[in-house]
């Protein structure tokens, strides 16, 4: 079981990022650069912060809090909801799995799961909004 948890645990992120650049570029809802641009952002600033958070002593199991691994996945799928609400039925799941294997792989612990799937959609969606708000504004006075 253990081993099943070490492949998906290291297989899934980078399955959810070929996903999201295949939804980036056959979504119709926003530009596919800008958003593909707006998506690397936002998951580049939600793991950064999650990074930052590990420096911060938050319990007794020091610089695992937030997963990165979580926060990634969580970024990821976060990314795919603003394309189609519809991938919410794939997210939940995936990220679910995603969290359900870095504990059985004894790379972190619940509750630095719990913490990232709490910080990466808040993080993500607020780079999200900010940036597709102000490339909107932008192309309103053009």
């Amino acid at each position: 079981m253990v081993d099943l948890a070490h492949v998906l645990s290291n297989v899934t992120n980078p399955a959810l990022a070929v996903v999201l650049l295949i939804a980036t570029i056959r979504q119709r809802v926003y530009n596919p650069w800008l958003f593909a641009v707006t998506a690397a952002a936002a998951i580049g600033y939600s793991v950064w912060i999650a990074e930052m958070g590990k420096d911060v002593l938050l319990y007794p199991h020091p610089g695992g809090f937030p997963s990165g691994h979580e926060t990634f996945a969580a970024a990821c799928l976060t990314c795919l909801v603003w394309i189609n609400r519809r991938w919410l039925a794939f997210a939940i799941p995936a990220a679910i799995l995603m969290g359900v294997a870095i504990v059985l792989a004894r790379y972190h612990a619940p509750i630095d799961v719990v913490g990232a799937a709490i910080i990466s959609p808040l993080t993500t969606s607020s780079v999200i909004f900010l940036c597709l708000s102000a490339a909107e504004r932008i192309r309103s006075t053009s």
